[in-house]
C-alpha cells in the first residue's frame, strides 16, 4: 500500500502557487506604499525591495508615475481581492459585487486598456480613425464603464474626447460619478445606467469598448449587434476576451475567470466568426504587431464569397498569446457600411 496521500500530491501543487500570490502582494504593497507615502520599518521595507529585485522590477516600480502606479495597484488588487472572494464565495457567477474596494480595484484594472488601445490596437487598425480620436467631435463608447476608471483614462489620452460610460449598477454607477468628477472630467464623460443591449444610439462612435467576460452568451450577439448599429462610418469596436493560448493550466484559469463574472465562454476566434456571421463580414487576413508581446491578428471585410475559401484557415491561424481584442468596423463601401471585425492578441 502506497504511503502517498492526497495532500502529499495537493500541497506540491499548491505551494508555488500560494508563493506565487504572495510575491503578487508584496508586488502591490510596494505600489501603495509608494502612491501613498507610507513610512514602514525600515527590516521590512528592504525585505519587499528584495521581492522587487527578485522579480526583476524594481527600476521599473520606481520609474512609474502616479496614473502608472494606480492602474497597477489596481491591476494586482483587483485580481487579489477577486480571488480572495471566490474562497469565500465559491457559487458567484455573475459580476454582482457592490463591494466599493474590489470595484475601484477592478476599474483601476480596466484603465490599464486605454494604453493598450493607443499603443498596440489603434496604430494596427486605421490611421484614419487615429487621426479622428484627435478630433473635437470624436466619440467613445465604453460598455460596462463601472467605476468610469477606462472613460477617464481614454479622457488623459485624448483631451477633447466625449465619452459615454454605460452600466446597468447604480453602485458601480454612484462611484463612476465620484472618480469623473473627481478627475474633472464631468465635461467630457456622460454616465448611463443602461445595460448593452438596451443601447439604441446610432452612427454615434468612433471607437466602442466591450468586454465579452461580462456579457452573458443570451445577450453577446445583440450586444455585438447594438455596438455595430452605434458606430459612425468608419468606427471601430474593440471586444475584449481573456487569452486561451493552448496552455491547459492558463485556458483553464481564464474560462473560470470569464464564467464568474458572468461572461460567455466565447474563444477569440469565435467571438471573430459570430461577429462575421452576425454583421456579414467576408474576407479574412492577419498580421503581427512589430512588438513581440502583442501579436495581432485582423478580420477585414472585402469582395463577396471569400469566407467561404479563405475564412476559417486564416481564423485559425490567428496568435493568441496574450490578452485579446477582437475588433469591428463600420467601413464605407460601394457608398454602403460594411462592418468588418478582428481579433487582437
Amino acid at each position: 500500500m502506497s504511503d502517498i496521500t492526497a495532500p502529499d500530491h495537493v500541497l506540491p501543487a499548491a505551494i508555488p502557487l500560494l508563493g506565487a500570490a504572495e510575491a503578487a502582494a508584496a508586488l502591490g504593497a510596494s505600489l501603495r506604499i509608494r502612491h501613498d507615502g507610507t513610512t514602514i520599518d525600515s527590516e521590512l521595507s528592504a525585505c519587499l525591495e528584495g521581492v522587487l529585485d527578485a522579480l526583476g522590477v524594481r527600476d521599473a516600480v520606481n520609474a512609474l508615475d502616479t496614473h502608472q502606479t494606480v492602474a497597477l495597484l489596481g491591476f494586482v488588487e483587483g485580481f487579489l481581492t477577486q480571488a480572495s472572494d471566490f474562497v469565500a464565495h465559491p457559487d458567484r457567477s455573475a459580476w454582482d459585487h457592490e463591494d466599493p474596494n474590489l470595484l475601484l480595484a477592478q476599474g483601476h484594472t480596466s484603465a490599464l486598456v486605454a494604453a493598450l488601445l493607443q499603443r498596440f490596437v489603434l496604430p494596427a487598425l486605421s490611421d484614419e480613425l487615429n487621426a479622428r480620436m484627435a478630433q473635437p467631435e470624436a466619440a467613445f463608447l465604453d460598455v460596462g464603464t463601472g467605476v468610469g476608471a477606462l472613460a477617464i483614462a481614454m479622457c488623459r489620452l485624448w483631451p477633447s474626447l466625449q465619452v459615454v460610460g454605460i452600466d446597468p449598477s447604480e453602485h458601480a454607477l454612484a462611484l463612476a460619478r465620484e472618480q469623473v468628477a473627481g478627475a474633472d472630467a464631468d465635461g467630457q464623460v456622460e454616465l448611463r445606467q443602461a445595460s448593452i443591449e438596451d443601447l439604441e444610439d446610432a452612427e454615434q462612435f468612433d471607437l466602442a469598448w466591450v468586454p465579452t467576460f461580462f456579457i452573458s452568451g443570451a445577450v453577446l450577439e445583440q450586444a455585438i449587434t447594438r455596438v455595430h448599429a452605434a458606430l459612425r462610418p468608419g468606427g471601430w469596436a474593440t471586444l475584449g476576451s481573456y487569452a486561451r493560448p493552448g496552455i491547459p493550466f492558463i485556458d483553464a484559469l481564464a474560462d473560470l475567470r470569464t464564467v464568474r463574472q458572468g461572461g460567455a465562454l466565447r474563444t477569440p476566434h469565435e467571438l471573430i466568426w459570430r461577429g462575421c456571421c452576425q454583421v456579414g463580414v467576408v474576407d479574412l487576413a492577419r498580421w503581427r504587431s512589430v512588438d513581440e508581446a502583442f501579436a495581432v491578428g485582423w478580420v477585414g471585410g472585402g469582395p463577396a464569397g471569400l469566407c467561404a475559401t479563405r475564412g476559417q484557415t486564416d481564423m485559425r491561424g490567428l496568435a493568441t498569446a496574450g490578452p485579446w481584442f477582437v475588433v469591428g468596423s463600420r467601413c464605407l463601401g460601394s457608398g454602403v457600411a460594411s462592418p468588418c471585425w478582428a481579433g487582437c492578441s
